[in-house]
């Protein structure tokens, strides 16, 4: 697994094989979820150190317990307030949030908590280098010493020589002390720094968790709207199918009703056509009839007439 050493993995594989997670702000249990899960989790800022976890969910412990979470990088802002710490690939997670201010330090925590390569280490040394020549001149001082007592028991007063020399190294060892107690005291200022740093890491992994579980939150609402954008285009694209498929209909139709249009005027001329034939057969009709009932008339008087003239 990437960023993850040999020797983690090997961790990681003697781990059980199910793991659940009890966020340490609540909201319920999280899991089951695989050794190899569980630090993909730790790599995206979402599991932190006051978190509980558990193989069983009956006996719970705190994740930073975990050593194949690998969970030990912190960010030193410039302000000195650390951040962390977290898996090394979590940082870049909340370096993309924004949440590492710039110019922070990505360093190994568990070297910042213990004070290694600090200030507490380097009073140390010097501690044990001046405890160590203190020690060293206090056994040439005593050496001397001895050898001034048996000096004076031999002679009743001692060289000059040997004593500037006593008063010297007496001196010395006077300085020494003095140097001692300075480097007791920068001892102490740095593991008093040292603890004052574990204590602020401490106080800021909570708001650091709250903010990579905003992170987290976002990322999920943001695969959310992808994937709600791409059934939005699926169903688009199958709208502009059922459209372009309407579309052809209504192309038929408005074909279907040109030539029906077409076929009408046809037939309505055809039908002026024949109602202006009828008019002039009944038209001629009605000459005809008229014609006749003249004649009929003009029969009717000659009869008359030809009665009237018989009688």
């Amino acid at each position: 697994m990437p960023g993850t050493s040999p020797s983690t993995q090997d961790a990681q594989a003697a781990q059980p094989a199910q793991w659940w997670v009890r966020p340490a702000q609540g909201g319920g249990e999280f899991g089951p979820v695989s050794p190899d899960g569980l630090v993909d989790w730790a790599r995206g800022a979402r599991v932190f150190p006051d978190d509980q976890v558990s193989p069983d969910r009956k006996k719970w412990a705190p994740a930073r317990e975990l050593r194949f979470l690998g969970m030990d990088t912190i960010i030193v802002p410039p302000n000195g307030r650390i951040i962390g710490p977290f898996h090394p690939d979590a940082i870049e997670v909340l370096r993309e949030a924004g949440k590492v201010p710039p110019s922070s330090r990505v360093v190994n925590g568990a070297q910042i908590l213990s004070g290694e390569g600090g200030a507490s280490e380097k009073a140390a040394a010097e501690l044990r280098e001046a405890k160590a020549r203190a020690a060293a001149l206090e056994e040439e001082l005593e050496d001397v010493r001895a050898e001034a007592r048996i000096a004076l028991a031999r002679k009743d007063e001692a060289s000059d020589a040997e004593s500037d020399k006593v008063r010297a190294l007496e001196s010395q060892a006077a300085e020494l002390r003095k140097s001692l107690a300075k480097a007791e005291s920068a001892r102490a200022a740095a593991e008093a720094a040292a603890a004052k740093v574990r204590a602020e890491a401490i106080e800021q992994l909570e708001s650091a968790r709250a903010e990579a579980d905003v992170v987290a939150d976002l990322r999920a609402a943001l695969d959310a709207a992808r994937k709600d954008a791409a059934e939005a285009r699926a169903e688009l694209a199958r709208k502009q199918e059922d459209f372009d498929s309407a579309d052809d209909a209504i192309k038929a139709v408005k074909d279907m009703l040109v030539a029906v249009q077409a076929a009408s005027a046809e037939a309505a001329k055809k039908a002026a056509d024949d109602l202006a034939a009828a008019k002039a057969a009944a038209a001629e009709s009605a000459a005809q009839a008229a014609e006749k009932s003249a004649a009929e008339l003009a029969a009717a008087k000659l009869a008359a007439a030809a009665e009237a003239a018989r009688a």
